[in-house]
């Protein structure tokens, strides 16, 4: 289910001229930080992972996916609805 929010904020680049999510801080640096830097692509599995690895509590495993997916969340709402679209 985590793809449904994941997916359009991730395919958001294909609206401007950049290459990939990697080059998105081109377009709108808080969203690039949030999600596609690489200490934003290490808290966004690793610590599910390292939980899972060690066994921790499914309620902080749980917390922590949905910290990840809120920030998602806000994430598509800013590239949805705040920032202008590409200019044709």
């Amino acid at each position: 289910m985590f793809v449904v929010v994941d997916l359009p904020l991730s395919l958001q680049f294909l609206r401007y001229d950049v290459i990939s999510p990697n080059y998105f801080g081109d377009v709108d640096r808080p969203i690039y930080l949030l999600n596609w830097s690489s200490p934003a692509k290490l808290t966004a599995t690793g610590p599910a992972i390292v939980g899972a690895a060690i066994e921790a509590p499914m309620a902080a495993i749980a917390a922590v996916a949905g910290a990840v997916c809120l920030v998602k969340l806000v994430s598509l709402h800013r590239a949805l609805w705040i920032l202008p679209g590409p200019q044709t």
